[in-house]
C-alpha cells in the first residue's frame, strides 16, 4: 500500500474519531477499534474512502446509531481525503453520489423479557383448586342460610330463649314487708333477689295485706332464699 493510500486511511479514521470525541474512551475504542484495519484494506484495493463510505462525520453517526449510542451533535469535519484519493486514482475517477458501507457489527436492540406461561399440567391443577374452593364457599353459604332458617323455625315453634339473671349477691338483708300489700311485697323481694311463698290467714285487716314474714326483717340470708309471708284473707 502506497503512502498516499495510508495517509487517506489515517485521515478518514482521524475524522471519524473526531466525530466520536464526546463518547466515553471505552465506548469510542469499542466503536472504532477495528476500523483502521478495514479502512487500510479498502485503501489498499484502490477504493476512494469518501466515495465509498461517504462523509466521515456521517459515517461516524451511522456507526454510533448501529451500536445503540446517541448520534451526538453534527460535527463538521474537513479532510483532504478526497484530494489524496484523486492523486491516487487520477482525474478519471467517478464523482457520483457516495455509497455507504454496512455498519461494523450488528445494531444493539433491547430484547423483550420472556413471559413465563404455566405448563398445561399446572393450569389443570390451578383449575381444580379453584373449583374446589368455589364448591366449599357454596357449602358454607348454604349452611349459614339453612342454620338461619332452622333458628327462625325453632323460635316460631315455641322455643324460648332464657337469659340468665345476674348472679345473686352472697347475702341479702330481708326487708320489712309487714303491712304492705301482697303485690308490693312480691316486688320488693324480687328487687333484692329473694323468692317468696305466700300463705293466707283470716284476719280482720284489709284483704291481701302482709300479716307476718319468715325470716323476720333485718335477717341476713343468701341470695335466692325463700321468704314466707302470711297474707290476710276474708274472715
Amino acid at each position: 500500500m502506497s503512502s498516499t493510500q495510508t495517509q487517506q486511511a489515517r485521515q478518514f479514521l482521524a475524522a471519524v474519531e473526531a466525530a466520536c470525541a464526546d463518547l466515553d474512551p471505552a465506548e469510542r475504542s469499542r466503536l472504532v477499534g477495528g476500523l483502521e484495519e478495514h479502512l487500510s484494506e479498502l485503501s489498499a484495493d484502490g477504493v476512494d474512502l469518501t466515495a465509498e463510505l461517504g462523509d466521515p462525520a456521517a459515517y461516524a453517526r451511522e456507526l454510533r446509531s448501529a451500536a445503540g449510542l446517541a448520534t451526538g451533535p453534527t460535527v463538521a469535519v474537513h479532510t483532504v481525503v478526497a484530494a489524496a484519493a484523486g492523486a491516487a486514482t487520477g482525474p478519471g475517477a467517478p464523482t457520483g453520489p457516495p455509497t455507504r458501507a454496512l455498519p461494523l457489527g450488528p445494531p444493539t436492540t433491547a430484547m423483550p423479557l420472556p413471559v413465563t406461561q404455566p405448563a398445561p399440567g399446572a393450569r389443570k391443577v390451578l383449575l381444580v383448586i379453584g373449583a374446589v374452593l368455589a364448591f366449599i364457599a357454596v357449602l358454607v353459604t348454604a349452611a349459614l342460610v339453612l342454620g338461619g332458617v332452622f333458628f327462625m323455625r325453632s323460635s316460631d315453634s315455641g322455643v324460648v330463649q332464657v337469659t340468665p339473671a345476674a348472679p345473686a349477691p352472697m347475702s341479702v338483708v330481708v326487708p320489712d314487708l309487714t303491712g304492705q300489700p301482697e303485690a308490693q311485697a312480691r316486688q320488693v323481694l324480687a328487687e333484692v333477689g329473694l323468692s317468696v311463698v305466700v300463705e293466707t290467714a283470716s284476719a280482720a285487716g284489709p284483704v291481701g295485706e302482709v300479716l307476718s314474714q319468715d325470716p323476720s326483717a333485718g335477717t341476713s340470708v343468701e341470695g335466692g332464699s325463700v321468704i314466707r309471708i302470711t297474707v290476710s284473707s276474708a274472715p
